[in-house]
């Protein structure tokens, strides 16, 4: 019987085998999942014995992951919901040809060396499904040509065929070949099509969805690893095919049986970082990335003018322009889980972006500034998934978004005293960042929906970082 485990990005290899068998850990050291010591997966994986295994992000609580592991229903009701939102996400990005293998193991042997396999398992499941609902199981049409029944007279055929009756100079034909179509309801293309339909709501009903549809009954289960020994037979079919219907159906069902044999988990990823920051760009960004690159840095010697390498390029752009004001917003995604820290001689708090981080965006804030002039509204702004520890922020959860706090860069403040200038104690929207927690279900269901965020919202953003000064 499968079981069921909860277990957290970033935890060490003690902490893993705290909840998991040696067998089970072995897979996941098999695909990747760890990096050294430290477990790096997210999403939804399946072992070769059926477990599942949610690997939630690391800004899920570890309080969390140990009660969810004790069975307790709300709590496990809640992750399953959000590692589902997540899967799909994951199966969407691929959709719009993000590159696999820089966000995530796709579990495939084909991933590194072939782009025909980097295909949506979400998407052609929910392809199959529902042409299943509206056309339901696939049968194959065949013609059949006989002297009984019913159908149009084949008359090239009859003439060669039939010999016919000459009477006062007219040629009559006793018999008359007919050709009828019918279905081959025993043909095994229509015994693959039940398994696919089968296989493919056992994934989305693992996802929460289409839980109420009647299975087809089928007369020989394949197992989901071998069904690529029926792909060529599925070709087969697709050379005959005389409907756009059957030819959809039929790439749809070659890419299941394709993926399957090599397919030991879904919608996994081993960089968490960069799904967070092509969510993001997807929901708040207007400005497509190939615009807002920077020239590459300038090297003059004497009267020579030298190029260098490499463009400044900031995570999101947002333009809004609403008629009477514009509106210009840089967002930096940042995958980070604060942590509160009191020291003995002052309150810290650890695990936010470090200063390298804070320094390089408010130089993209102050260079774009300086390109585009000063009659923009602009703001700088770091999105951090909303994480436990801030919980207590939130005025109200139903928000995507909520502007906490700004983040300012270091001084050399030191420095100013030992060479005797004095202080410089004011603060000005240049030198700041503001701080804003995303609700990630509203994130992650946004994008899979709407798309892009209102541009009031942008406006808001803006409107509550010129009250940061």
């Amino acid at each position: 019987m499968s079981s069921r485990y909860f277990i957290k990005e970033l935890w060490k290899y003690k902490d893993i085998r705290s909840v998991l068998c040696d067998e089970i850990i072995k897979e996941l050291i098999e695909v990747g999942a760890f990096l050294g010591d430290s477990f790096r997966m997210v999403g939804i994986f399946y072992t070769a014995g059926g477990d599942e295994i949610y690997c939630c992000p690391k800004y899920v609580m570890d309080d969390c992951i140990k009660r969810a592991n004790n069975n307790e229903e709300k709590i496990v009701l809640e992750l399953q919901k959000h590692m589902r939102l997540i899967v799909k996400v994951l199966d969407k990005l691929r959709a719009e040809n993000k590159n696999i293998e820089e966000i995530s193991y796709d579990f495939s042997v084909h991933s590194m060396n072939s782009d025909r396999k980097r295909i949506s398992r979400y998407g052609i499941a929910k392809g199959i499904v529902n042409d299943y609902l509206e056309n339901g199981i696939y049968f194959k049409s065949e013609k059949e040509i006989r002297q009984c029944g019913r159908g149009k007279v084949r008359w090239g055929i009859t003439m060669r065929k039939i010999n016919p009756i000459i009477s006062n100079n007219e040629v009559i034909y006793t018999k008359l070949l007919k050709q009828s179509d019918y279905k081959n309801y025993e043909d095994i293309i229509t015994e693959i099509h039940k398994n696919v339909v089968l296989q493919c709501i056992d994934y989305l009903q693992k996802l929460g969805e289409k839980t109420m549809i009647k299975k087809p009954a089928v007369k020989t289960k394949i197992k989901p690893e071998e069904m690529y020994k029926y792909s060529n037979y599925i070709k087969q079919s697709m050379l005959i095919a005389y409907s756009n219907r059957e030819l959809l159906l039929f790439k749809a069902m070659i890419s299941w049986c394709d993926e399957s044999p090599y397919y030991k988990g879904m919608g996994c990823t081993s960089c968490f970082l960069n799904v967070w920051e092509w969510v993001n760009d997807g929901v708040w960004g207007t400005i497509h990335k190939s615009s807002f690159k920077s020239s590459v840095p300038k090297y003059i010697f004497g009267e020579r003018t030298y190029d260098g390498s490499g463009n400044q390029e900031p995570d999101t752009l947002a333009y809004v322009n609403n008629g009477e004001k514009k509106y210009l917003a840089l967002f930096d995604s940042k995958y980070y889980v604060p942590k509160d820290n009191i020291s003995d001689k002052c309150k810290t708090i650890i695990g936010l972006p470090p200063s390298k981080d804070v320094v390089k965006q408010i130089a993209y804030y102050n260079d774009i500034k300086s390109a585009c002039g000063n009659y923009i509204n602009y703001s700088n702004v770091f999105l951090l998934p909303r994480c436990w520890q801030f919980k207590d922020y939130i005025a109200n959860k139903d928000d995507l978004w909520e502007m906490i706090g700004r983040a300012k860069k270091g001084t050399f403040s030191d420095l100013r005293e030992e060479l005797g200038i004095g202080n410089k104690n004011s603060e000005c929207t240049e030198d700041i960042i503001a701080v804003v927690i995303i609700n990630t279900e509203k994130l992650y269901n946004q994008y899979l929906t709407i798309g892009k965020i209102e541009s009031q919202e942008i406006i808001k953003v803006s409107n509550q970082f010129s009250e940061l000064e």
